[in-house]
């Protein structure tokens, strides 16, 4: 009798670690993927006037068809359209291999009409898969680039996506306690940057004499929500982004945590 009962909590056991890992495991597998492309008279050393592009992007594979092909043709967009951004001469197309091919087109005519010129473009891309859950993928694209003017320019594009439907998961929905919220955040900016509590952000740069605000892109870490202000968003370029890390445990009460946790 005693061996049979050990054998029945065994099996249920194992059947409940099972069942939780399945629970627990990451919906979805990334690979990691590049667009690259390289042109110009001089691309034998990173100082030499060449073109290059190397793009790093993520794709998402698993048996949510819906939020996988979400994920994908959510990324390939993006990456159109910050080639197009970053080379406005470019006809407007959704072909992202013909648009990188257009990039080093651009270069080379440019250096032909200007053949003093000396300097290189680059447009590079990295990403970071903050979560991957049974609740939400969280991404971040990182993107730096220079394409001839005054300085290189570095920016990060965040995408939340609910699981298994692919939604986009929209902070201002997640928000119980807007004041308290709010005040949190504007707290922690005033403190990554060094201010006193009591400080204008106004006064010192900030966000163009309107009100403080959200920022467009965040992601949601293993540590908390990670707030992400790029170069000109509430400030000049010389000013630079702001990024803040506030850990879920300051954010009770004041998130929905439990749709995303």
């Amino acid at each position: 009798m005693k061996s049979r009962l050990f054998w029945f909590l065994l099996s249920g056991a194992l059947v409940w670690f099972s069942c939780r890992e399945q629970a627990e495991s990451p919906p979805l597998t990334f690979t990691s993927t590049a667009l690259e492309r390289q042109g110009g008279p001089d691309c034998s050393t990173e100082e030499g006037r060449c073109v290059r592009l190397e793009m790093g992007y993520p794709l998402a594979a698993g048996p949510q068809d819906r939020l996988v092909a979400t994920i994908n043709d959510t990324l390939q967009q993006t990456l159109i359209e910050t080639l197009l951004m970053l080379n406005p001469d470019a006809d407007s197309t959704d072909d992202l291999q013909l648009l990188a091919d257009r990039f080093v087109e651009s270069y080379t005519q440019f250096i032909q009409d200007a053949p003093a010129y000396e300097l290189g473009w680059w447009i590079e891309t990295s990403y970071e898969i903050h979560r991957n859950t049974s609740k939400l993928v969280s991404i971040e694209l990182m993107v730096s680039a220079y394409t001839g003017g005054a300085h290189p320019l570095g920016f990060s594009e965040t995408f939340n996506l609910a699981v298994p439907g692919g939604e986009p998961v929209k902070l201002d929905d997640l928000i119980l306690d807007r004041e308290g919220f709010m005040s949190l955040v504007e707290k922690e900016f005033k403190a990554s940057r060094g201010f006193p509590e009591t400080a204008s952000l106004q006064e010192e740069g900030f966000f163009y004499d309107g009100p403080f605000a959200l920022p467009p892109n965040f992601v949601f870490t293993a540590e908390g929500l990670y707030l992400i202000y790029n170069v000109y968003d509430v400030a000049p370029y010389a000013l630079g982004p702001t990024e803040i890390l506030i850990p879920y445990a300051r954010l009770e009460g004041l998130l929905e945590l439990n749709r995303i946790l």
